[in-house]
């Protein structure tokens, strides 16, 4: 736990000098900032994309130029499909009901007749008299058999009686002949109580009802005519219609095929001429106009949706991977990245909008450039794959978005080619040439032609110019406005040319060789810790470069005659040495060598002990009784790796120069005790070196001394000649 504590204070501590708390807090709000205009902006193109102007039009105006469908959208014609349900309906059919309850009923009025009957015949009456009665049930014209019947005779009859009215009724009896036997009208009949379909060829029509019913008594009693007769006598006077017509379900099947009736729609492309010029508007053009807006609207609200919360994800995955690597220790690159993508989000809608250019011509590799340079590789292949897919949402030809990706990852796995401020023309040349070759395959796989093919590389210098001028100026300003170096200023500032090295090198010679050795033993220990190897090179030539102010100070520059030193009081000395410190961090802020940098000249002495003047104050009895703390450096302390590298290689190569011609392993032992003394003074605290890193950081100075001593063969002089 305590151990946790410290590490989160050194933590603190090494965010707050890298970036001050208030500066901060200001570059989170100016990320939160410029996070929400890229945003909005987004949202805005997209918007403009996904937004047709689609001029109103009103019945019976003439169409004044094409009208083309914005997006595909399905289309009902109204006026067809009424036509078409009014078709249906007149198809339907008419239902008509068999009742069997009017079967019963007047199988019931029978059977109550024939107990009438039964009654007279049994009756103490006359023979007339009794078939006077009987025609007053059963009619006048009664068949020659009334006279002799008898009861008995009608109760063995009784039962033909109703086993033929139940045949006769179980097939229907219906009036509408005409519309049974019309061709064009449908017809549809049910049984009432079980709703079974009925047969209509199976039906009796009324005035063929007597006809039937003498062909069903015949099937009963064949060969007894008195007996048949007498049937038929009886039983015409129950026939009765017991199927006819049902409105309330003929209106409910109408109803039915009204609401089942299924649209058909048509899908009308995007693109398709809804109504061409000259044509007058009817309600089929006005209400196709008026579907398109409504799924326009529609769609444009999912789209809009859809899209804020993939870009959202898409920014905060980009924000979550570039946190996993500690970025927010340096909150600077986080900064950089929300501004490096608004300015990008910015221009392409811009140019996407305003340019009238084509596409091939948008300095996407420009912004890549700004994000390998300003932050690192990562950041870069992360800003490629976001932006290749937001561009997609706006360009949906592949051919621009494989130019831009594969221009960048051409750069991006061969950066070392292009670190100097302006790249060299056989480097651009070459680059221009592959990015061509590549682009006319693809055009190849979309072209009719070669010629056409051809036609779209004439905007592939463009593009190359365009993203690498826009690229490293837009750097270079953000260098300047930052104070910050990037891997293209580090180069340049290796240049042998460059005004502050040429003043080092003439006006303090012994200090530039020191710093020359102390680039060379950083640069190896970086590299074996897999530090910074650039910014400590780079840092180690400009560790000392505020000696120039006052070389002769300095043991190393001088040459001839007695030592400056000699003369002044020690806290004097002191004095002018640490001044070279801040002299070193002015002459950087006035030359723009960028905070890094400016860190490392802070730092490359802590807070260590001046020694020699030191111990030499302690020998004076004026003056002994001066606290350490005011032979110390000011500081701070070395915050970085490669501070703390500087801070390191500067003390060995100090000491190792007077051991030239020791034993080696005087220069180990000597070596050893400067990393010992460095960690018990607590030099290293506040920098991010484990114990291992520091073992692996003396043993590439060793291994860089060792290298450093080898012997050369001394050859014989030739007699007689010259050497």
């Amino acid at each position: 736990m305590k151990k946790k504590i410290q590490n989160e204070t050194r933590l603190h501590r090494l965010k707050s000098r890298l970036i001050p708390e208030e500066e901060s807090s200001r570059r989170l709000r100016l990320i939160l900032l410029f996070t929400l205009l890229s945003v909005l902006i987004s949202l805005a193109l997209f918007y403009q994309e996904n937004t047709y102007p689609v001029d109103d039009v009103a019945l019976r105006e003439v169409v004044k130029e094409d009208i083309p469908a914005r997006i595909d959208f399905q289309w009902v014609d109204h006026d067809q499909m009424q036509a078409k349900i009014r078709e249906r309906l007149d198809n339907a059919p008419k239902v008509y009901l068999l009742d069997d309850n009017i079967g019963d009923s007047e199988k019931k009025r029978l059977i109550a007749d024939i107990a009438k009957v039964k009654k007279v015949l049994t009756s103490g009456a006359g023979a007339e008299e009794k078939e006077q009665a009987v025609k007053e049930i059963w009619g006048k014209e009664s068949p020659d058999l009334l006279s002799r019947m008898t009861a008995d005779q009608l109760n063995t009859l009784s039962l033909i009686f109703l086993n033929v009215l139940d045949a006769i009724y179980q097939k229907g009896i219906i009036n509408d002949r005409f519309f049974l036997e019309s061709p064009t009208i449908p017809v549809e009949i049910r049984r009432k109580n079980d709703n079974l379909l009925v047969e209509k060829d199976s039906l009796i029509f009324r005035n063929q009802a007597e006809e039937y019913l003498h062909s069903v008594i015949r099937r009963y009693l064949e060969g007894e005519r008195m007996y048949a007769d007498f049937t038929f006598y009886v039983l015409k006077n129950y026939l009765r219609e017991n199927v006819y017509f049902s409105e309330e379900l003929t209106v409910r099947r109408a109803e039915s095929i009204r609401l089942d009736y299924v649209p058909e729609t048509v899908t009308i492309r995007k693109g398709e001429i809804i109504a061409q010029k000259g044509e007058i508007v009817d309600e089929t053009i006005a209400g196709k106009i008026e579907k398109m807006k409504e799924k326009l609207n529609n769609v444009l609200s999912l789209r809009l949706t859809g899209f804020l919360m993939t870009l959202l994800f898409l920014m905060g995955a980009v924000f979550l991977l570039l946190r996993q690597e500690g970025y927010w220790v340096n909150i600077q690159k986080v900064f950089f990245w929300s501004v490096i993508h608004f300015f990008f989000i910015a221009a392409f809608t811009g140019f996407y909008l305003f340019s009238g250019l084509s596409l091939y011509a948008f300095p996407f590799l420009a912004f890549i450039i700004m994000a390998y340079f300003l932050i690192d590789l990562k950041a870069a292949l992360l800003s490629l794959a976001f932006w290749t897919l937001l561009l997609s949402a706006f360009v949906p030809d592949f051919r621009f978005g494989a130019l831009w990706f594969l221009s960048s990852l051409i750069f991006l796995a061969e950066p070392g080619r292009f670190r100097l401020r302006i790249p060299t023309l056989s480097t651009l040349l070459k680059y221009l040439v592959v990015i061509m070759t590549s682009l006319f395959f693809i055009e190849l796989s979309t072209a009719h032609s070669g010629r056409e093919a051809l036609a779209g590389l004439i905007w592939v210098p463009v593009y190359v110019l365009l993203s690498f001028a826009g690229g490293y100026l837009f750097v270079y300003l953000f260098e300047r406005a930052h104070n910050i170096t990037t891997e293209v200023s580090l180069n340049s500032l290796q240049d042998w040319e460059n005004p502050l090295l040429r003043q080092l090198m003439s006006v303090a010679p012994g200090t530039y060789r020191h710093s020359l050795i102390v680039s060379e033993l950083a640069g190896e220990a970086a590299k074996a810790i897999g530090g910074d190897v650039l910014l400590a090179q780079v840092g180690g030539l400009y560790h000392d470069i505020g000696k120039v102010k006052r070389p002769d100070y300095f043991i190393e520059n001088q040459m001839y005659g007695p030592n400056r030193h000699d003369s002044l009081l020690p806290l004097m000395s002191v004095r002018i040495l640490k001044n070279h410190v801040d002299e070193g961090a002015l002459m950087a802020r006035k030359h723009g060598l960028g905070r890094r940098l400016m860190a490392i000249i802070r730092e490359h002495h802590g807070t260590s002990l001046i020694k020699y003047f030191y111990l030499k104050n302690l020998k004076d009895d004026k003056h002994k009784n001066i606290e350490e703390k005011y032979f110390r450096y000011d500081g701070p302390k070395p915050s970085t790796r490669e501070s703390a590298i500087i801070f390191l290689a500067d003390k060995v190569e100090a000491v190792t120069r007077l051991l030239f011609n020791s034993p080696f392993h005087h220069v180990q032992e000597r070596i050893s005790r400067i990393f010992e003394d460095a960690l018990f003074d607590k030099q290293l605290e506040d920098c991010d070196l484990t114990l291992r890193d520091v073992n692996t950081v003396k043993e590439a100075f060793v291994e860089y001394f060792r290298g450093s001593r080898h012997k050369r063969i001394e050859y014989p002089k030739e007699t007689g000649g010259k050497e």
